[in-house]
C-alpha cells in the first residue's frame, strides 16, 4: 500500500488527507445544525413528546459523550496514530447515526447522541492534529482553514435537508438528516487507506526513515531533500527527542510548569469557545428567533440556512485575519463585538416580549448574524488551531483531548440550561452571558501568548521564553539529519 500512497503524487496525497479529515470533522457542524433545526419541526417534537427539559437533554447529551471520550481520545491518537484514530472515530459516528436514524424511543435516541458525541472528540483530536502536523508549513494555515470551514458548510447542507423534509407527513421529516450523517464517515473510511501518517508521529515512534519520506513527499514534492526539508526534519527530530526523554504520559500535561502554562492556554481557549456563546447559541437559534417574535418554521429554517452559509465564509476570512493581525487581537476584537451583539439581543428580546410585537425580529436576526460573524472569525477558528500551536508534541493529542473534555463539560451545562433560561428569564440570559464575556476578555488580554508567524516547535517554545534556532548552518542540519537517519542528505 505504501507504493500506492507515494504513487498518488504530493498534491493528490494532501487532497486525500484533507478530504478524509473533512468527511468526519464536518459532522460536528452538520449535527449541531440538524438538532437545532429539528427543535422547531413538529414531527420530531411530537414523536418524542419533547418538553423543554428533553429538548435540552437531546442537545446536551452529545457534550456528555465528548467529555467521557476525552479520557481516551488522546491515547488512541498517540498509540495507534492520527490516521488510525480518525478511522476509529468515524466508525463510532456511524454507529451513533444508525441508532438515531432508527430510534423508536427517546432513550434510544439519547444513546445514539451520546455515542456520536463520544466519537466527535476522537475525530476532532485526530483530524486536526493529523493535518496540523502533516501539512507543508507554508500551506498549513489555509489547509486548516479549509478543514475547519467544512463545519459550517456542512451546516448549510443540514439546513437545506431540513427545509426539504420538514413538511413531510411522516417520520422521514426528521430521520432523513441522520441517514445522511451515515454517509460522511463512510467516505472518510474509504479514503484513509490511501493516506500518509503524520511524520511527527512517525518520528515519535522511531520510524524516522518513513517520516523523512513522508515529509519529502508532502512538503517538497518528492524532491531529494532541499535545505528547507532538512532543516524541518532536523528541527522536528531534535524537539521530539528532547520531549521523549522527559515524557511522563499524563503528568506531562501539567509538569514542568511551562507545560502547565501550555495546557492552560489550550483548555481556556476551548472552554471560552463554549461559554462565550460561540458554540452554543447556534444550537438554539430557532428558539432565539421564536423569542424575538418569528414563529414560521419555514422562515426560521431559511434564515438559519443563510446564516450558516455566511458563517462558512467567516471561517475562511478568520484564518487569514489571525495570520495577518495575530491571535490575541482577533480574539479581543471578536469578543467585544459578540458582547455588543448580546446586549442588542437582550434589548430587542425585552421589547418584543413587553410590547408583544414581531417588529423586532429582523433586528434580532441581524444581531445574531453579526454575533456569529465575529464568533467564527475569532473563537471558532482559533479553538481548533491555537491549542495545537501552544502544546508541545508529547502534549498535543492528550492535551487537545483533555481540553475538549473540559470544554464539553461546560458545553453540557450551557446547552442544557440555555433553553430553560430562555423560557424562564428570557432577555436576562443575554445580559448574564455578556457579563462573563468581560472576564474572558480580560484573561485573553493579560494572559494569552501570541503565536503568529511561528512554526509548531517555535510557537510552543515561545511560552518558555525560548526559540527554535532558525540559523543552524547547512552542515549542522546535515549532521543532525545523519544522527537520526544515518544519511546526510534527504529523501
Amino acid at each position: 500500500m505504501d507504493s500506492v500512497r507515494f504513487a498518488i503524487g504530493s498534491r493528490g496525497s494532501i487532497t486525500l488527507m484533507l478530504l478524509a479529515s473533512i468527511f468526519s470533522l464536518c459532522l460536528a457542524g452538520f449535527d449541531a445544525s440538524l438538532i437545532g433545526n429539528l427543535n422547531v419541526v413538529p414531527r420530531y417534537t411530537e414523536y418524542f413528546k419533547l418538553t423543554t427539559d428533553l429538548v435540552a437533554l437531546n442537545t446536551a447529551i452529545v457534550s456528555a459523550g465528548q467529555v467521557v471520550s476525552g479520557l481516551s481520545a488522546g491515547h488512541l491518537s498517540d498509540h495507534f496514530g492520527r490516521r488510525a484514530a480518525l478511522g476509529i472515530g468515524a466508525s463510532i459516528i456511524i454507529i451513533g447515526a444508525v441508532l438515531q436514524a432508527s430510534a423508536t424511543t427517546e432513550a434510544q435516541f439519547c444513546v445514539g447522541r451520546f455515542v456520536e458525541g463520544f466519537a466527535f472528540t476522537i475525530v476532532q483530536t485526530s483530524s486536526t492534529t493529523w493535518i496540523m502536523e502533516s501539512m507543508p508549513p507554508k500551506h498549513r494555515g489555509i489547509l486548516m482553514g479549509i478543514l475547519i470551514s467544512s463545519i459550517p458548510l456542512s451546516g448549510v447542507l443540514s439546513s437545506g435537508i431540513n427545509i426539504g423534509t420538514f413538511n413531510l407527513e411522516n417520520n422521514w421529516a426528521w430521520r432523513s438528516g441522520f441517514i445522511v450523517e451515515i454517509a460522511f464517515p463512510l467516505f472518510s473510511l474509504c479514503l484513509l487507506p490511501f493516506t500518509h501518517e503524520s511524520p511527527r508521529w512517525l518520528v515519535y515512534k522511531g520510524r524516522s526513515t518513513e517520516a523523512l519520506a513522508v515529509i519529502c513527499h508532502l512538503h517538497a514534492y518528492g524532491n531529494a531533500g532541499g535545505p528547507e526539508v532538512r532543516r524541518e526534519f532536523a528541527e522536528i527530530s531534535e524537539v521530539i527527542e528532547k520531549e521523549r526523554q522527559i515524557e511522563k504520559p499524563w503528568k506531562s500535561l501539567i509538569a514542568p510548569r511551562s507545560n502547565l502554562k501550555r495546557f492552560s492556554y489550550s483548555a481556556l481557549t476551548m472552554i471560552f469557545y463554549q461559554i462565550t456563546g460561540s458554540n452554543t447559541l447556534i444550537f438554539f437559534f430557532p428558539l432565539i428567533l421564536a423569542n424575538a417574535g418569528i414563529n414560521s418554521v419555514k422562515t426560521i429554517l431559511i434564515v438559519i440556512t443563510c446564516l450558516t452559509g455566511c458563517i462558512f465564509f467567516c471561517v475562511i476570512t478568520g484564518g487569514w485575519l489571525s495570520d495577518r493581525f495575530g491571535r490575541k487581537k482577533i480574539l479581543v476584537t471578536g469578543t467585544i463585538v459578540m458582547d455588543l451583539c448580546l446586549v442588542v439581543l437582550a434589548v430587542l428580546s425585552y421589547l418584543s416580549a413587553s410590547r408583544k410585537s414581531t417588529a423586532y425580529g429582523p433586528g434580532a436576526i441581524a444581531a445574531v448574524l453579526v454575533f456569529q460573524f465575529a464568533s467564527y472569525n475569532s473563537w471558532m477558528i482559533l479553538n481548533y488551531t491555537y491549542p495545537l500551536e501552544v502544546l508541545s508534541f508529547t502534549q498535543r493529542a492528550k492535551g487537545v483531548a483533555a481540553s475538549q473534555s473540559l470544554s464539553y463539560a461546560f458545553s453540557f451545562l450551557t446547552l442544557y440550561t440555555i433553553p430553560i433560561a430562555l423560557k424562564h428569564i428570557g432577555w436576562k440570559f443575554y445580559v448574564i452571558n455578556a457579563s462573563w464575556n468581560l472576564v474572558i476578555l480580560a484573561v485573553v488580554i493579560f494572559y494569552f501568548e501570541e503565536t503568529k508567524g511561528k512554526t509548531l516547535e517555535a510557537a510552543g517554545n515561545t511560552i518558555e521564553g525560548q526559540a527554535v534556532d532558525e540559523s543552524m548552518s547547512t552542515e549542522e542540519r546535515k549532521g543532525s539529519l545523519k544522527s537520526v537517519t544515518g544519511k546526510g542528505e534527504g529523501c
